[in-house]
């Protein structure tokens, strides 16, 4: 099989793809895994006396999954949430529930990136609740292996699909704006747990490993040759270089030109070969430039090339006029030649029209 043949094959292959995630409030404070930031939430919303108005929403939940896991049916009245609760070992428990009074206790070790090491034991003797009247919750990202029969593992997945089961009344209880902030942070718990589930593209890329790097290889020879031959065209136009935005942006002087400079950029989407060229101005009156883009000769040039008029001010520098190109790999093969060709039909007659217009204007 010759190397044509074996990137066919492999680009025939259907690429895993990844899927889409909105950004939660916590990410954009790169605060999303942080396990205490998470336990502080957790804690905020199985208070029944906070201001979101969602009441015992979060503690129905978990104790509805303890009386499943365990058969332990446990109830709660007055009771108070705390997060990092020292241990007679000198340990921290992540969240405990627990009634005023140390009759009933809900202990939850929170996982997100960390792995269960903890002395559960200590967690479990720290609280004075029996063990019938109390629960203990290793909650994680993924499943976990336990070693201590008191606790059960439960997921923040599962933990939150049962959660929005019970939704039902407790959401038209809350506040718009704290039933935006819920939503959010099982997005986050999601986007978590999503991240470590979602592999199929790092295992696509270790089994294709080497072909996918020999193409990545070619694309960077192939830029290097896009590069290549925009200066080659430049120097065939015998013009002025004038400057380069990263591997795909380039921007020089029109042949014969004082106030008019040409734009060239290459389309970065996937699957996408075409190109932009276009007309731009530094430090140039705009209104004059309109009036000459107004003008019937300079529209009539405008419209039987097919390119766009479009005026759009970015700081000092004003667009013009655009338009785009889709090469033939051929074309891409001696693309010196295709944009000096290119730019001679298209372009050198109406940017020598608006070179002498925008001069003559100016003298008047």
């Amino acid at each position: 099989m010759d190397i044509e043949q074996e990137y066919k094959l492999l680009l025939s292959l259907e690429i895993p793809k990844e899927p889409k995630r909105k950004k939660t409030w916590l990410e954009i404070t790169k605060q999303p895994h942080y396990e205490n930031v998470i336990s502080n939430l957790y804690q905020f919303y199985l208070d029944n006396e906070e201001e979101h108005d969602l009441k015992d929403l979060f503690l129905t939940t978990f104790l509805e999954v303890i009386e499943e896991r365990t058969g332990k049916k446990l109830e709660f009245s007055d009771y108070s949430v705390n997060t990092e609760i020292s241990t007679n070992n000198n340990g921290r428990i992540d969240i405990l529930i627990e009634e005023n009074d140390a009759s009933k206790a809900i202990i939850i070790e929170n996982k997100i990136y960390h792995n269960l090491n903890n002395d559960l034991e200590d967690y479990w003797q720290s609280t004075l609740a029996s063990p019938n009247n109390k629960a203990g919750i290793v909650l994680s990202l993924n499943k976990v292996g336990i070693n201590n029969s008191n606790f059960f593992n439960l997921t923040h997945s599962e933990f939150m699909n049962r959660l929005k089961k019970n939704l039902g009344y407790y959401i038209e209880e809350c506040d718009d704006r704290h039933s935006i902030f819920l939503k959010d942070f099982i997005t986050n718990l999601s986007n978590l747990n999503n991240s470590h589930r979602n592999m199929e593209t790092i295992k696509f890329y270790f089994k294709y490993q080497n072909k996918i790097d020999q193409l990545v290889v070619l694309k960077d020879k192939a830029t290097e040759h896009f590069i290549s031959e925009i200066q080659k065209a430049i120097s065939m136009l015998d013009t002025e270089f004038v400057s380069k935005k990263g591997k795909n942006t380039f921007n020089f002087r029109a042949p014969n030109c004082e106030n008019i400079m040409f734009w060239i950029e290459r389309y970065n989407d996937p699957g996408d070969v075409s190109f932009c060229i276009g007309l731009f101005t530094v430090n140039q009156n705009k209104k004059l430039l309109q009036n000459i883009f107004n003008n019937k000769e300079i529209e009539t040039i405008c419209k039987e090339k097919g390119v766009t008029i479009e005026f759009e001010e970015d700081k000092k520098i004003i667009y013009l006029a655009w338009k785009e190109y889709d090469p033939s790999p051929d074309n891409y093969v001696d693309l010196s030649n295709y944009l000096t060709n290119t730019i001679n039909e298209d372009w050198k007659e109406l940017t020598k029209k608006i070179d002498k217009k925008y001069e003559a204007q100016q003298c008047i």
